[in-house]
């Protein structure tokens, strides 16, 4: 029972995490890597990890930096 209900909970996490890298992939294709820098306009953006960021250039930085480290991690690049 127990086991199940884990697996449910990690299906439907994996759900919605790709459903939401879909999204912010979409939202954020012209920003094709880091930026060093960033405007200060405030016009915020909620992440789905909880943070408000200030700018859509900060938020796609984020969003870059987690895609980018996941990819790693998923070739085994990083210990």
């Amino acid at each position: 029972c127990c086991v199940l209900v884990c697996f449910m909970s990690l299906a439907l996490f994996f759900f919605f995490f790709f459903l939401g890298v879909q999204a912010a992939s979409v939202y954020c294709k012209d920003q094709r890597g880091l930026r060093d820098v960033c405007s200060m306009e405030y016009v915020p953006h909620c992440g789905s990890d909880g943070v408000t960021y200030p700018n859509k250039c900060t938020f796609c930085n984020a969003f870059l930096y987690v895609w980018n480290k996941s990819l790693h991690l998923l070739r085994g690049e990083l210990a």
